[in-house]
């Protein structure tokens, strides 16, 4: 079986992961245990979302938050988790982020048929994913390079869980905090793009040669 690899900085710490579970050569069954258990712990997020727009459609306040809140900290806790058991790659960052944008959006878009009000919020921050996305899918395509965010830019998915919690707690949606998680969301955006930039021609000035299997992946600030 062929791995595709793929260079993955995070704030200027450069580490090769691949795309698939490594099986080499971190191989042996303690450490595939290790690792689909870490990668469970980022899954059980898609039913924990399903059940937290139920709540949210449902007018469940008090569900809802507690979803809420449970699901911010497993998302805090499955990268931590997966870089203490040297269980992160590629693969386990791909399903996160998928998960968390879905989940998003699936969210802002409960509130919004729920409340009958927050449709900017949910189309800018709509369109300001998709542009995140074809700018990462184009740094893969072009480098190689998947490029993770600075630990701050986790702002912007807690600014939507506050949000989500405030517009279901008042039953609406003050202007300002619609401009808030905007403005946060572009803020992140346009860091994650100026970052991103510099880290493509820093791998391309050094012509780095992309190792096949990963490496323990260290966050860095």
């Amino acid at each position: 079986m062929t791995t595709t690899s793929v260079e993955l900085v995070h704030a200027g710490s450069p580490v090769a992961l691949s795309l698939r579970a490594p099986t080499a050569p971190r191989t042996g069954v303690a450490h595939d245990i290790r690792y689909w258990l870490v990668l469970s712990a980022t899954l059980v997020r898609i039913p924990m979302a399903a059940l937290l727009t139920v709540t949210i459609v449902a007018g469940s306040v008090g569900l809802s938050w507690a979803l809420i809140v449970l699901y911010v900290l497993t998302d805090i806790a499955d990268g931590q988790i997966a870089r203490t058991f040297d269980c992160d790659d590629a693969l386990r960052r791909a399903v996160d982020v998928i998960i968390d944008r879905v989940s998003i959006h699936v969210f802002l878009l409960a509130c919004c048929l729920t409340l009958g009000t927050g449709w900017i919020v949910f189309a800018g921050l709509l369109l300001r994913d998709l542009a995140h996305g074809l700018y990462s899918a184009r740094l893969l395509q072009a480098r190689n390079l998947v490029v993770v965010g600075a630990k701050w830019h986790s702002i912007y998915g807690l600014s939507i869980a506050a949000y989500v919690a405030y517009a279901i707690s008042v039953e609406s949606i003050r202007a300002a905090a619609e401009v808030v998680v905007i403005l946060i969301g572009a803020a992140v955006l346009v860091d994650y793009v100026r970052r991103a930039s510099l880290e493509a021609r820093h791998y391309l000035a050094e012509s780095r040669e992309i190792r096949p299997h990963g490496v323990r992946y260290e966050a860095r600030p």
